[in-house]
């Protein structure tokens, strides 16, 4: 499916599920996993994809600082 996009629509475009599918699935185990505080509310499917949104966002800022120290610490 993605094999006939430019390379940066479709890293985009797997990102993209990837928040999606993190997303449901944060929502799912918020829905079905019994609660250690039932009087707290589960949260919605907007913010289970906000919170997989923002994880993935630090991720992608993290590695090329990670890159940069293991090339600063590594040289040869």
């Amino acid at each position: 499916m993605l094999q006939d996009l430019r390379p940066a629509l479709a890293a985009a475009v797997g990102e993209g599920l990837v928040v999606v599918v993190e997303g449901t699935i944060i929502y799912l185990i918020c829905r079905y996993v019994v609660p250690a505080k039932p009087e707290i509310a589960a949260p919605s499917m907007a913010k289970c994809w906000l919170a997989s949104l923002v994880g993935n966002v630090c991720s992608a800022g993290a590695f090329p600082i990670l890159v940069a120290l293991y090339e600063h610490f590594n040289k040869v």
